[in-house]
């Protein structure tokens, strides 16, 4: 551990003074070439979706880096849907250790990710890395890891990961479990808490005396707000760190980095900044990320990624996850954070690390699309973040007639206070169009778009139905199954 702790020392040391874009980008790309080679010799299923698209092993073996974009982009449906999984894995065969994730099937089956003991080595040393950045002295440090840990990545992964960098237990969604391990062990040690954001703030709902202990939080899984995350970050008198990862490819894909933390606060005041950054104008999540793990490619609005470990089980090659997003070095961002927002220079004197950067906008399907506009889940979760009596919300958009309606989870008779529910929906609108220029526009046209809100009570049924984390869209025939009035035509 002191001679890997000795070359995570120099690699920060290094990317902190100097500029590795050159070096890491040449590096990157020769990677890049090695794993679509390799998987198009070793992975049958690889091999044989290139020759639907036209493509021999002999033209990837020939390919150079300024020919990469001819290699077919891949996603769940053209490649993951069409292949056992086997057959996507090297030699057509499954790994003989390792372990087997499950991401959540939110279109009702469940898809089986497998990833081998060996390509831990390169996770393992970017996950130290992330972790010496906030946390340099790992010791007296006690991870609560309140993750859902079934067989899903986050959890039990991290757990594999941090355990070599500090004392974690594993409580999994009990917030039973989370408290008394704080009170077990008592205000002596520095804790971080991981979850997701949601139930991080269910826990932070209760009663106990959180300003006696030193408390970080650990979360990723979904996006959140702002305006969430300061309050959040005032209540712990802690810090709230993001991470960015998936079961399709691998967790600690990126990590939010005290610079990535200031640039992001800052777009609260920063809008001609947001409306560069986002998609929407809203204040995205940013990461960074090492460019000798991952190759990130920005497709139109979705990010494309090629995982760069040749050990890698199931390899990945030109993946679409469908998240938007953006992609930029750092010499990138800095100078449009610099001419867009110059009093921000100042952020970029500081020694940061100098690695790039990944915008995320979130899931491709959790957002709500009106007459082309988009409406993320992080701009409702922000307007509503002030109202005492609100927990939780889904979205829905009903086709016919068109309706964009708002299920609000309320305390006690909250959900029965119609002039409540009158407000929301106000605030929600004026809120919605002052933010969100496109959804203001088509608004004008479109008075359907008006959120309808529904109010439910504390612990209605609707909100406990995922299965892994939160999702903020929900289907009509799910209301219907809970005999929940939708608005007339």
């Amino acid at each position: 551990m002191a001679k890997s702790s000795t070359k995570l020392d120099l690699a920060l040391q290094v990317l902190r003074r100097f500029d590795p874009a050159p070096v890491l980008t040449s590096l990157q790309r020769k990677k890049a070439l090695v794993v679509a080679r390799k998987a198009t010799r070793e992975v049958p299923a690889y091999r044989e979706f290139l020759k639907t698209q036209g493509l021999e092993p002999k033209d990837v073996e020939e390919i150079s880096w300024s020919q990469w974009d001819q290699l077919p982009i891949t996603d769940k449906d053209t490649y993951i849907r069409k292949y056992p999984l086997e057959h996507r894995c090297l030699n057509g065969n499954l790994p003989m250790r390792g372990k087997i994730d499950e991401s959540g099937g939110a279109s009702g089956q469940p898809t089986e990710w497998v990833h081998s003991l060996e390509e831990e080595g390169p996770l393992l040393e970017t996950i130290g890395l992330y972790r010496k950045i906030w946390w340099p002295d790992a010791r007296e440090i006690i991870l609560v890891n309140a993750f859902s840990c079934g067989p899903w990545s986050g959890g039990v992964t991290l757990t594999l990961l941090l355990r070599n960098d500090m004392l974690v237990k594993t409580v999994g969604t009990d917030i039973e479990g989370v408290l008394q391990t704080l009170r077990s062990f008592g205000t002596k040690y520095q804790y971080i808490i991981s979850g997701y954001p949601l139930f991080l703030s269910e826990i932070l709902k209760r009663d106990f005396p959180w300003n006696n202990y030193r408390i970080d939080l650990i979360t990723g899984g979904d996006a959140h707000s702002i305006g969430w995350q300061q309050q959040v970050e005032r209540q712990i008198n802690g810090r709230v760190v993001s991470a960015y990862g998936a079961s399709d490819i691998n967790v600690g894909l990126g990590v939010q980095t005290p610079l990535t933390h200031a640039i992001r606060s800052a777009l609260l005041h920063e809008e001609k900044l947001r409306h560069r950054l986002s998609w929407y104008g809203e204040a995205p999540m940013i990461f960074q990320y090492n460019p000798l793990n991952i190759l990130v490619e920005q497709n139109e609005r979705e990010l494309v990624m090629t995982y760069l470990t040749p050990l890698k089980a199931h390899p990945i090659v030109r993946y679409n996850i469908h998240d938007e997003g953006k992609v930029f070095t750092y010499q990138e961002l800095r100078a449009l954070v610099v001419s867009q927002a110059p009093a921000l220079k100042v952020l970029f004197e500081e020694s940061h690390l100098r690695l790039p950067f990944l915008i995320v906008e979130g899931r491709s399907d959790g957002a709500l699309s009106f007459d082309g506009a988009n409406v993320q889940p992080n701009q409702i979760e922000d307007i509503l973040s002030g109202v005492p009596e609100v927990n939780r919300f889904k979205m829905l958009r009903r086709e016919i007639p068109p309706h964009f309606v708002i299920l609000i989870e309320v305390e006690g008779a909250s959900s029965v206070d119609e002039s409540l529910r009158e407000h929301l929906s106000q605030t929600l609108t004026k809120e919605l169009a002052r933010r969100n220029r496109d959804f203001a526009e088509s608004l004008e046209v479109n008075p359907a778009l008006v959120p309808h809100v529904i109010l439910l009570r504390s612990q209605h049924p609707i909100f406990g139905m995922d299965d892994r984390k939160y999702r903020w869209v929900v289907k009509e025939e799910v209301l219907a199954q809970y005999s929940i009035p939708l608005p007339s035509p």
